[in-house]
């Protein structure tokens, strides 16, 4: 599905896969990662986290770095921080929700937490002391951040910042599930069997196919989303995204065969990582929910 983009948005997505391909030697020639140099590039260019973006631009590069691979939180970095008017080029921020007392992405190395659980944001800055690391197989420096004295922060937006928060996390399994679906075409294009390509089967093509229109709708809705932000198109963005990130990774995984297990296969990178979102966003039944209420309560 094709969306039409102004020279200004394609131009900053086109500026952010720059960075990423520059990056990319130190990690492997992996076209997205975490490091320290990429995170440090993206928060210190101003085109990509200044204050004259809307959250529709902000939604778009938070997808665009998703489908990238990047290994830190983009919807903290290109989103909630600088609407939140956070200075992110001190360094990672962690976005909890309640309690700070839990692991969330980049807790492991944070410089500043912002609470997203309000209308408003809470922030507080983060110490050596006020965080501890969490192995995970995410690789996004996951940790439990135990800081405290969390303090109103600014908010340039109408729509409050738990609602952008979980937006920004629907765009990113949009962003993993395009990528995800690209490495499984690429496969199965690549691997013959019976004298063709598998991806000349009817049946693996007809799978793959829904599991695109799941990550097309989950893009369409997103983008609606951010541009509208009322309640009820939020809501349906976070149900139809949590349903795509708990249909399409056993389903793409299996299209794979044991291939698709090996880390070095690279697809477990967004499907973990859709996974993981499905989880933090509630699930999708409280996703489903949310939504009803939105839609129809009163």
């Amino acid at each position: 599905m094709d969306f039409d983009l102004t020279a200004s948005q394609q131009a900053r997505l086109d500026r952010l896969g720059e960075l990423a391909r520059l990056a990319a030697p130190a990690r492997g020639g992996l076209a997205g990662g975490h490091d320290q140099q990429l995170a440090a590039a993206v928060s210190a260019d101003a085109t990509l986290v200044g204050g004259d973006l809307d959250v529709l631009d902000r939604v778009l590069l938070v997808e665009e770095a998703s489908r990238l691979g990047v290994e830190f939180s983009p919807t903290a970095l290109l989103l909630v921080a600088p609407i939140a008017g956070i200075a992110v080029n001190r360094g990672p921020v962690a976005l909890v929700y309640g309690s700070a007392h839990r692991a969330v992405r980049d807790g492991g190395h944070a410089t500043s937490a912002i609470d997203v659980s309000g209308d408003v944001p809470l922030s507080a800055p983060v110490g050596e002391l006020d965080r501890r690391p969490v192995p995970s197989g995410l690789l996004h420096h996951c940790g439990v951040v135990t800081t405290s004295g969390f303090e109103p922060s600014a908010w340039a937006c109408d729509s409050p910042v738990g609602s952008v928060y979980q937006l920004g996390l629907a765009a990113e399994i949009a962003g993993a599930a395009q990528a995800a679906i690209a490495k499984v075409a690429g496969y199965l294009n690549e691997r013959v069997a019976f004298g063709q390509p598998l991806g000349a089967l009817q049946a693996l093509r007809h799978r793959l196919s829904e599991r695109a229109v799941d990550a097309a709708g989950t893009t369409a809705l997103v983008r609606y989303a951010a541009f509208h932000l009322d309640d009820a198109s939020v809501a349906a963005a976070v149900a139809y995204a949590t349903s795509t990130a708990s249909a399409s990774p056993p389903e793409l995984h299996q299209l794979c065969g044991a291939r698709g297990f090996v880390t070095d296969f690279g697809l477990s990178r967004w499907t973990m990582l859709m996974q993981a979102l499905r989880a933090e966003l509630g699930g999708a039944y409280d996703s489903a929910v949310r939504y009803a209420e939105a839609r129809w309560a009163g």
